[in-house]
């Protein structure tokens, strides 16, 4: 006779300032190393454009992207440390500005309801498999 005891595992994780200062990645495609990196810095600005206006960029709007590569290049240079001193240091060193332009003109899209459903299911399926409970 034989009983499964699970322990409880403790996870530590740092601060949300610290990932962003410091962000790890896993890069997916190799073809497009910097690409993450352009990502994190055109989310920040998309964040920080929903706050000052209260909305997502237009799709098409030329003002509305240019304000989120504004935003961008802001939030490449003025990085800042726990202590607040500016740190000399880019998250990369060129925007891509087609990127951040796709990126502002479809931070409005919703997914289909359909993708909706199936990444639903592969999640649950994922979870179960990792816990072990059916």
């Amino acid at each position: 006779y034989f009983k499964q005891v699970k322990q409880p595992k403790t996870v530590q994780f740092g601060s949300m300032r610290e990932a962003l200062l410091n962000p790890e990645f896993v890069t997916s495609d190799f073809g497009k190393i910097d690409r993450e990196r352009q990502l994190l810095v055109g989310m920040q600005a998309l964040d920080a454009f929903f706050v000052e206006r209260g909305h997502y960029p237009h799709p098409g709007n030329e003002e509305d992207q240019q304000e989120v590569l504004r935003l961008s290049q802001q939030f490449n240079t003025e990085i800042e440390s726990d202590d607040g001193e500016p740190l000399n240091v880019k998250h990369v060193e060129e925007l891509d500005e087609k990127l951040l332009r796709t990126l502002s003109d479809n931070a409005r899209g919703e997914l289909c309801p359909m993708m909706a459903v199936i990444g639903s299911i592969t999640a649950q399926e994922a979870m179960k498999a990792i816990s072990g409970k059916f």
